[in-house]
């Protein structure tokens, strides 16, 4: 008698696991921005630049990038994620995916993006990105959903010192089935850079049927080819690590996130530009 109802509650003791941890925000965008605690909308430089669509606009050099993490140890809650950036004479091109979860429940994402910085005076620059964002969820039993969303961002230089970005996910409120909405979520972020090598970064940000988050990160770089970060958030309270080493074309990087509540998520990528 116990085996059929095992097999009946597995999937939905799964559904419960995921549920609560999607509500705590395991690791995504890459390991940069995990060890930063996610304060990613005013960051420069970064081919994930999943806080901010504008910030691919600041990658100058074509490049290809791999990302895992595993929430809270878990293997159900594994994240998988590629990106590639590709910089042009009239726009900064890019394209990703990724996939999340486990057999009971599976969330793929892929996107692409356009992004593109306009000369205001000598030295001021704006940058604008636009991300297309196919959404797709499915559920063993359950059947599978999809939805577009639209990702928008502004990213600028205000003071040789100090950077200023803000966006916007699902802005137009797509559907699934017209039966759920995506999530909305707005972004405010400051990056200030005292030293060539030091960025100081702080966010705040609300995200639907969620409260204000703030987050903050430090990252510097000693040397040329090695990065030390560390960053925390609220909502859920956490505390971040990680470091990257640079060798040629090549960056290797590992972050840590350790949760108030569930314990460590550990993520690792590797990329390459040219």
């Amino acid at each position: 008698m116990l085996t059929p109802v095992r097999t009946l509650l597995q999937p939905i003791a799964a559904l419960h696991l995921f549920c609560y941890a999607a509500a705590a925000q395991p690791m995504t965008g890459g390991a940069r921005s995990g060890a930063l605690g996610g304060a990613t909308t005013a960051l420069d430089g970064d081919m994930w630049s999943r806080g901010n669509p504008a910030g691919h606009a600041t990658v100058h050099r074509p490049g290809i990038a791999f990302f895992t993490s595993q929430g809270f140890g878990l293997a159900e809650l594994r994240l998988g994620a590629a990106v590639a950036v590709v910089p042009t004479r009239i726009a900064a091109i890019s394209l990703g995916a990724q996939t999340f979860g486990f057999e009971e429940y599976r969330a793929n994402e892929f996107r692409a993006g356009l992004s593109r910085g306009v000369g205001l005076s000598r030295g001021r620059t704006v940058y604008a990105g636009l991300d297309a964002v196919y959404h797709r969820v499915s559920i063993k039993r359950y059947g599978s959903t999809a939805a577009l969303g639209l990702e928008a961002g502004l990213l600028a230089q205000i003071t040789p010192e100090l950077w200023i970005g803000i966006a916007a996910h699902n802005l137009h409120s797509p559907a699934r089935d017209d039966t759920d909405l995506l999530e909305q979520k707005a972004s405010f972020g400051l990056m200030y850079r005292p030293y060539e090598r030091i960025r100081v970064l702080a966010d705040i940000q609300k995200a639907e049927h969620f409260p204000w988050s703030v987050r903050a990160g430090i990252e510097t770089w000693p040397v040329p080819a090695l990065a030390l970060r560390a960053g925390a958030g609220t909502e859920p309270v956490r505390f971040t690590a990680g470091t990257c080493v640079r060798v040629g074309l090549i960056t290797a990087e590992v972050a840590a996130e350790r949760h108030d509540v569930l314990g460590w998520t550990p993520g690792v990528a590797l990329g390459v530009q040219w």
